[in-house]
C-alpha cells in the first residue's frame, strides 16, 4: 500500500491540497483563491500502486524518449541529460535525468516516478499533477513505532 499527498496544479496556480489515505480522501483548500473546484481525477492507492508496477527502470535515453512528446504541450525543457518543467510547477529546477527512476504513456497520460518517490502525472490537455508518495514501513519498523508509542504512555 502506498500513502500519497496530491498536489494539484490547475492552470499553472496552487488551489487546493488533497490528501489521500487507507481512510479515504481529504481535501484542503490553499488561502489565496477558493475557486469551484475543477473535476479532477481521484487518485487511489489501488490505481496508484498499479501505475508503479507499471513503470520500468530506464536509461536516460529510453526516459527522454518517452516524455519528449509531452513537452512542447506542458512546456519541458529536456536534453539527455537534464529535464526542467514549467517555472509554473512547483518543482521548476532543472533535474538530472538520472534522478528520474522510470517513465511510462498510459491511455496518454505520462506517468514520471522520481527516485525521491515524486511522481509526475502530465495529461495531453495540459494538467499536471504531482503526487509525493511514502511507502509503507515495513513490519518491523511498524513494530519499532507501536513500542516507541507504548513507551511514551508509559513515561506519561
Amino acid at each position: 500500500m502506498v500513502r500519497a499527498y496530491l498536489l494539484c496544479l490547475i492552470k499553472g496556480k496552487h488551489h487546493f491540497l488533497q490528501f489521500s489515505d487507507r481512510y479515504g480522501s481529504h481535501l484542503f483548500f490553499i488561502k489565496r483563491e477558493l475557486k469551484p473546484l475543477i473535476s479532477m481525477e481521484v487518485y487511489t492507492g489501488e490505481f496508484i500502486q498499479g501505475i508503479l508496477n507499471q513503470i520500468p527502470r530506464q536509461n536516460n535515453h529510453e526516459k527522454y524518449l518517452t516524455v519528449y512528446p509531452f513537452c512542447k504541450i506542458h512546456n519541458i525543457l529536456l536534453t539527455f541529460d537534464i529535464i526542467q518543467f514549467d517555472e509554473n510547477c512547483c518543482c521548476c529546477c532543472a533535474t538530472p535525468l538520472d534522478n528520474i527512476f522510470g517513465t511510462t504513456v498510459i491511455d496518454d497520460v505520462l506517468y514520471i516516478l522520481f527516485d525521491n518517490l515524486t511522481l509526475h502525472i502530465l495529461y495531453m490537455n495540459g494538467e499536471h499533477d504531482v503526487l509525493m508518495l511514502e511507502s509503507q514501513p515495513s513490519i518491523i519498523e511498524e513494530a519499532k513505532m507501536k513500542l516507541n508509542h507504548l513507551f511514551d504512555i508509559n513515561l506519561n
